[in-house]
């Protein structure tokens, strides 16, 4: 990996969100995804639009033991 696992920026008024989701890399364990980090960033008021990009769609058994 050649940057953080989450990070985001803004071009042109459009928030681009790049998150880790891979709970099955931690062992479940619960802090995948970082919830609070990824409200906080869809919270920011400094983008009209914010596009989310992660690793493993949410209903993938990825994601969670579900």
């Amino acid at each position: 990996m050649f940057v953080h696992k989450n990070f985001s920026f803004i071009y042109k008024k459009n928030k681009f969100i790049f998150h880790d989701n891979n709970s099955r890399k931690y062992n479940f364990n619960g802090s995948v995804p970082n919830i609070s980090w990824l409200g906080s960033q869809l919270h920011d008021k400094k983008a009209d639009w914010c596009i989310d990009v992660s690793h493993v769609h949410p209903f993938d058994v990825d994601f969670t033991k579900i």
